[in-house]
This record gives structure tokens, C-alpha cells and sequence, in this order.
């Protein structure tokens, strides 16, 4: 059974500075998506952001701190635009972005990430329920 918190909860034992770039990335996520649903799993270690609460099928992005930087994760990376290179991983759909710093954590591509995924989710639910 997942275990869920608060997203200080979640932070509570990492580095401050890694802190600092996940809260960054939040706000990020906010901005970009004012009404984004926030679910925290403690046991996930990560914070996943959605249209609704499921992780798989609502959800378009994570954010999980590691020990040396914070992952910045996508849901259905693979689909999405990526012309700065940014994304990581070679699984079917997940895709994630180490980021290292507040600098990186503020770039343009960063946020362009956000947007497109949310912009795919979006879609997905819209063909899902046109059906």
C-alpha cells in the first residue's frame, strides 16, 4: 500500500540544495498547470503531477530527488518533443531530466517538457473519452 505525505514530507531528509531545485521544479510544474493535481508518495520517493491522482494514466510528470541531483520525470516521455535533448532513459514510456541545478532547473526546455507533456495527457484523455 502506498504511502502518501506532504511534499516538505518528502523532502525532509534531502540535501538542501537538491531541496531547493525540487521545490524550483514545482513551481514550475505549477505554472505551467495552475490546477495540477499533486499526489506524493513516500514510498515512490517522488511527487507525480496530473489532470487527476492516477500515477499512470492522469499523471504526465514526477519529481524525485536522488542524492547528487533531482529527477524531473515524465510519464509518457517517449512521445514527447525533445529538441534540446534533455531526456534520459530507454524504457517503453518513461523518460526523465537529471537536474543539477537552480539554472537548469529554470530553462526554457525544462518548462517546454512540462507544457508538451501536459499538452499529451491532455490528448490522451480527450481521445479516451471521444471513444
Amino acid at each position: 500500500m502506498a504511502q502518501f505525505g506532504s511534499f516538505d514530507e518528502l523532502l525532509h531528509s534531502t540535501d538542501p540544495t537538491l531541496a531547493q531545485i525540487a521545490h524550483r521544479l514545482r513551481e514550475v510544474i505549477i505554472q505551467v498547470h495552475p490546477e495540477t493535481v499533486e499526489v506524493v508518495r513516500l514510498g515512490d520517493n517522488a511527487a507525480s503531477y496530473g489532470l487527476g491522482p492516477k500515477k499512470m494514466s492522469e499523471a504526465y510528470c514526477y519529481i524525485m530527488p536522488q542524492t547528487r541531483w533531482v529527477n524531473l520525470g515524465f510519464y509518457h516521455g517517449a512521445a514527447l518533443p525533445d529538441p534540446q535533448g534533455l531526456l534520459e532513459g530507454s524504457g517503453k514510456r518513461l523518460r526523465h531530466v537529471k537536474v543539477h541545478s537552480l539554472t537548469a532547473a529554470e530553462q526554457p526546455a525544462v518548462r517546454a517538457l512540462v507544457t508538451a507533456a501536459l499538452a499529451e495527457r491532455r490528448a490522451a484523455q480527450e481521445h479516451t473519452t471521444t471513444r
